[in-house]
């Protein structure tokens, strides 16, 4: 029972943190409104190409890691909609300087981008695009880590991506990943 009462309370806590640091209603919020399900089936299919190598370069948000031939784009917010359809951007984190912080599944659904990225080693190369813009980082970080720990997500004042994803048989485990940008 206590366990619970401290879970809900790290969990409005967050909540409450993200409220607070993100005054203003996110452009995910306003859109996601308008998202049906007929618009997460076509992304569905989409992105059911992107993982058989068939990628839309039409889309500039994109996360690639050449070592797992991933190439996939990513979407703002972490939310089951998203995560079904590409890699989900944490709304409280940099898009481009700083810390981008990213989450995506690795198992469980067809849309499992992250599935390999434990295989991620030192010195392993990602590379993030964003608009006309593209940096290239290297992995300096992969482990397994509480699920409470949000640390991994705060701002830092190099250029850095962060990865997060479930972690196998784990619930209370998440896998990150962090890379810094190569200069």
């Amino acid at each position: 029972m206590l366990s619970i009462i401290v879970l809900i309370m790290i969990i409005s806590i967050f909540f409450v943190y993200n409220i607070v640091k993100n005054r203003e209603l996110s452009s995910f919020q306003k859109e996601a409104t308008s998202i049906t399900e007929s618009d997460i089936k076509k992304e569905i299919k989409s992105s059911e190409k992107t993982n058989t190598n068939q990628v839309d370069n039409t889309i500039k948000w994109r996360i690639k890691i050449p070592k797992l031939k991933m190439d996939v784009q990513i979407r703002e917010g972490t939310t089951q909609p998203i995560l079904k359809v590409g890699v989900g951007h944490f709304e409280n984190t940099s898009k481009w300087n700083g810390n981008v912080g990213l989450a995506g599944h690795n198992r469980g659904y067809k849309c499992d981008f992250f599935r390999d990225i434990h295989k991620l080693e030192l010195d392993d190369i990602i590379i993030y695009l964003s608009g006309k813009k593209e940096r290239k980082y290297r992995v300096t970080m992969n482990k397994v880590i509480k699920e409470t720990n949000w640390k991994y997500l705060e701002d830092t004042e190099d250029n850095r991506i962060t990865l997060i994803t479930c972690e196998s048989n784990k619930r209370e485990y998440r896998r990150c990943i962090q890379a810094i940008e190569i200069k």
